[in-house]
């Protein structure tokens, strides 16, 4: 009796601490959905590695070396990174873009931007056009847009997820293997402060945190996320990462290509905004690894079109802009569109403080869209970024 009690109670604790192992697992793949897929996409990052770039349309000219003698007392010890990706009709708004950064700062400036084949005679002929005063502190990278080769998910398939190439900044980490940081911006965005101060950022992250972006929505009335995403995000109202800040170091040591396949792969289904979407399900997973800036540094006519909800905008104004809904090319908040028209026809080689007081009056044309009834907030950005210039 005594041997088979003691065989009956072996048998209970093996079955207590099957259970128990059982139930552990479940708890652990229903927490973390993603991790039984890790480091089993290690053969993506390697083919990406290994696909070399067809650069014969690009021509080496564009890669302009910045004379380090230029760094003035107020700039970054490092010279300052900005990518940016274009892909069909996007390569004027690009450039005026790249302009922006150019105008309202001093500093050096490496930019590489990503594009079609198709654009690259275009914007070889933009560049080369540039006055030597500016290709004497910036350099421009014409680079081909490149993705990886992966089995079950073909380049095409990445290059239309939401806007025409944007998700090619998801490969900067393995493409750009050179770089340790950068900042990454839609091609409709446009700086209205000088880069310095967002590059700034980065001082600001800690020891673990990847990237730097603004919250997709203040209002949870309105915010899309908590509504209407089918798929994890980041709480409470989820990312827009048209503005960018990008530790690249950071990101190769996290294996971050391992983590952005695998959530493609189960959730291509349900992404609406692309690769937006998938920025907001991994940092839905390591929202340690985020730090999130105030949505003046990325300021879109969502934060206007209703009502005034950028706090930030209203107290600082804005130091980015961020041209969603086409708001660049149509008159539904003309406002932006007159800021933008302004920096298109600007000639670099003219003086910025001129363009600024041109800009000024022009503000309060706009009277009939909501963001045009709050120009206040757009003539504070302006008089701010007017004096810092005359300093």
């Amino acid at each position: 009796n005594y041997v088979a009690m003691r065989q009956c109670s072996s048998l209970r604790l093996w079955t207590l601490v099957l259970i128990t192992t059982v139930f552990l697992l479940l708890i652990y793949y229903q927490v973390y959905p993603l991790q039984n897929a890790l480091y089993t996409e290690s053969f993506s990052v390697k083919a990406l590695t290994e696909k070399k770039f067809n650069t014969n349309e690009f021509s080496t000219n564009t890669l302009i070396k910045v004379d380090k003698k230029v760094i003035q007392s107020h700039c970054p010890h490092e010279i300052m990174k900005i990518a940016l990706v274009a892909c069909g009709e996007r390569l004027d708004e690009a450039f005026v873009s790249i302009k922006s950064a150019i105008a309202f700062t001093t500093c050096p400036l490496e930019i590489y931007f990503f594009l079609e084949p198709k654009l690259s005679v275009k914007a070889n002929a933009i560049v080369s056009n540039l006055p030597s005063s500016i290709l004497g502190r910036v350099s421009i990278n014409l680079m081909p847009i490149n993705y990886p080769d992966t089995p079950d998910i073909p380049e095409g398939e990445w290059k239309k997820l939401f806007k025409p190439c944007a998700s090619q900044r998801l490969f900067f980490p393995t493409l750009l293997t050179y770089i340790d940081s950068l900042i990454y911006v839609d091609s409709d965005v446009l700086f209205l402060t000088p880069v310095e101060k967002a590059w700034n950022f980065f001082n600001q992250m800690n020891q673990s945190q990847l990237a730097a972006v603004a919250p997709e929505h203040e209002d949870p009335s309105i915010a899309w996320y908590s509504r209407f995403a089918k798929h994890p995000y980041y709480k409470p109202h989820g990312i827009n990462s048209g503005v960018m800040l990008m530790n690249l170091t950071r990101m190769r040591s996290f294996g971050w290509l391992e983590y952005i396949l695998p959530i493609y792969k189960e959730y291509r289904l349900k992404l609406a905004w692309g690769d937006q979407d998938i920025l907001n399900i991994l940092f839905h997973y390591h929202s340690d690894k985020l730090f999130v800036f105030d949505c003046n540094w990325n300021y879109r006519p969502d934060h206007c079109m209703y009502t005034s909800i950028c706090k930030a905008a209203e107290e600082r104004g804005i130091a980015i802009l961020h041209g969603s809904r086409g708001v660049y090319h149509n008159s539904k908040q003309l406002i932006f569109r007159l800021i933008y028209n302004s920096l298109n026809n600007f000639d670099l080689q003219s003086n910025v403080q001129l363009l600024i007081k041109e800009i000024l009056p022009q503000l309060q044309t706009d009277q009939s869209s909501n963001c045009g009834k709050i120009s206040h907030i757009f003539t504070r950005t302006f008089n701010k970024l007017l004096l810092y210039m005359q300093k």
